[in-house]
């Protein structure tokens, strides 16, 4: 017979490792970002193509557009949000048997 605090403690083991694996990541991933940012901005700056340039950045349209915009390089305002008409739907009934 298994001791309940003893799984308990096992699974504590196993999520603090992998919480401590994940913090590590996400460490790594935000020192790439601050070499992404410099690249994507310079290969904008160069006439490569924002989409393509945001694609293999790997990040946002909201976070590259806000790079490009620090940055000083003119970009579009952002569009207003479009409305959706109000979808019509049919009421099925079910064939009950």
């Amino acid at each position: 017979m298994e001791i309940p605090e003893v799984a308990q403690a096992a699974a504590l083991a196993d999520l603090a490792t992998l919480g401590h694996d994940r913090a590590e990541l996400l460490r790594q991933a935000d020192e790439l970002l601050t070499k992404i940012r410099p690249a994507a901005v310079r290969a904008v700056q160069a006439g490569a193509g924002r989409n393509r340039v945001r694609e293999l950045a790997g990040v946002s349209t909201t976070l590259f557009y806000g790079w490009l915009e620090d940055a000083g390089i003119e970009i579009r305002p952002q569009a207003p949000a479009k409305k959706q008409a109000a979808k019509k739907t049919t009421a099925r009934k079910r064939a009950t048997s």
